[in-house]
């Protein structure tokens, strides 16, 4: 075990690493000259020097959240493609002509793709280019030209992502020291499960347990996105995060693989599926690592995060249920009252009426006509996973209990099925059950 001056010191370096400095406001305006003069002449472009992005890259990092919004502004008002020249060469286009082609795509290009290029020649471009697309995904209101942007930068980053540009590293406490000080601070950010402390990353490696995560070649030591995976004995599927902490003091062979928690931890990158792709790649791995034996299944301990705001938003339009009045004024408060989570007792005394719901809402509630509305319900559902069974009280944790009241989902993940799966809910938004069959409902714990 890591001594606890280790923890603290390695704690203390990483905070400070992510410290940022105070930017002079004449350092934004630099910037925002610096642009102005690529718009002007898109030309400038070609001629910039790995320096010259090196710099930019710089600037655009350290600039205030808002300071970067007005850079992409400019970008897309002065270098974002143009509806006079577009139509300029439909009129032009002669399919027996090949530079009318030439002229045609390169009306519709944006002037600023040739920068977006550049940038990943530099050594913090691809880090610039993903803080452009979160920038403008936080953005609630956006102009037909960031509209413009952020569809191109959706584009590239999902040429430049792509599963052949990913590879798979399991982590392990043999990994570089900045990598695991790293993943700790994204999982207090993102993770369901957050890593607490050295000793909590120990024991998130030890024998049984597994972290696996993607990594792109141009952004050294960064995990992108990461999931882990206890393996347990027993035969049984674990129905809550005790149960599955006492299979794996088993001593027999772990025959079932648990997914318990996943993240992203770019904000940039969201939307863009790795996580889809990471399930799969790692339930492959584990299918050919014989150091672990034969796994017979491969399941998840998924939370239900939407779950309190849907009974929120039964209570507000006074839909009528069997909630005790007292449970019902415990809804109303999380969320209004600061950590506010209702009483374990309170919950328990509802539990019938709160499974009906709680099916109601992995089940039928949809977003788009046929997608869950639970985001990480649609998430496995749309990977290819049966619903196998929702557990009651599975994670008691004051977060979950504000969140799901501390209901939980088995979802299965069987290698000969995944792909039917994903078509039956793609295409018709049906949740198959565990063991191939339509879900009316998933089995209660």
């Amino acid at each position: 075990m890591a001594s606890n001056w280790r923890a603290r010191v390695m704690s203390l370096y990483w905070e400070r690493l992510l410290q940022r400095r105070r930017v002079d406001p004449k350092f934004e305006k630099r910037l925002v000259g610096q642009v102005r003069m690529m718009a002007r002449d898109p030309r400038r472009m070609a001629g910039v020097t790995e320096a010259g992005l090196d710099e930019f890259c710089h600037r655009f990092i350290e600039q205030a959240p808002g300071s970067r919004i007005e850079t992409l502004r400019i970008l897309g008002a002065d270098l974002g493609s143009s509806t006079q020249e577009v139509s300029l060469a439909v009129d032009r286009w002669n399919p027996q002509d090949r530079s009318s082609l030439d002229n045609l795509r390169a009306s519709i290009t944006p002037a600023y793709n040739g920068l977006l290029q550049l940038l990943i020649h530099s050594k913090r471009g691809m880090e610039v280019v993903i803080q452009m697309r979160a920038d403008l995904l936080q953005l609630e209101k956006k102009n037909e030209s960031l509209n413009e942007m952020l569809a191109e930068l959706s584009r590239l980053l999902r040429d430049w992502f792509s599963i052949g540009m990913m590879h798979l590293r399991r982590i392990t406490m043999s990994s570089p020291a900045d990598l695991l000080l790293r993943l700790m601070n994204y999982s207090r950010m993102y993770s369901p499960k957050p890593i607490l402390s050295w000793e909590d990353m120990e024991k998130r490696l030890e024998k049984h347990r597994r972290i696996y995560a993607f990594f792109h070649p141009l952004l050294e030591n960064e995990p992108l996105v990461y999931v882990e995976v206890a393996l347990v004995g027993g035969g049984s599927v674990p129905a809550s995060f005790s149960e599955m902490e006492e299979g794996q003091e088993l001593t027999s062979s772990p025959v079932t693989a648990v997914f318990y928690a996943i993240a992203s931890t770019q904000a940039g990158l969201r939307g863009l599926t790795l996580g889809e792709f990471l399930i799969r790649r790692v339930l492959d791995e584990l299918s050919n690592d014989g150091s672990i034996g034969n796994l017979s299944r491969f399941v998840t301990l998924s939370p239900l995060p939407g779950f309190v705001a849907y009974l929120q938003q039964i209570v507000r339009s006074n839909t009528p249920t069997n909630l005790s009045l007292e449970m019902i004024a415990a809804i109303k408060c999380i969320g209004v009252e600061e950590n506010f989570a209702p009483r374990k007792s309170v919950i328990e005394l509802n539990r019938a009426e709160l499974e009906r719901l709680c099916l109601d809402y992995l089940l039928k509630a949809k977003r788009q006509r046929i997608r869950a509305l639970d985001p990480v319900a649609n998430f496995h559902l749309r990977n290819g996973a049966s619903a196998l069974r929702l557990n009651w009280m599975a994670d008691t944790e004051k977060q979950r209990l504000r969140e799901s009241l501390g209901m939980c989902v088995n979802y299965e993940y069987d290698k000969d099925r995944i792909e039917e799966n994903h078509r039956l809910y793609t295409l018709h938004g049906c949740i198959v059950q565990g063991g191939g069959e339509n879900a009316d409902a998933p089995k209660r714990d």
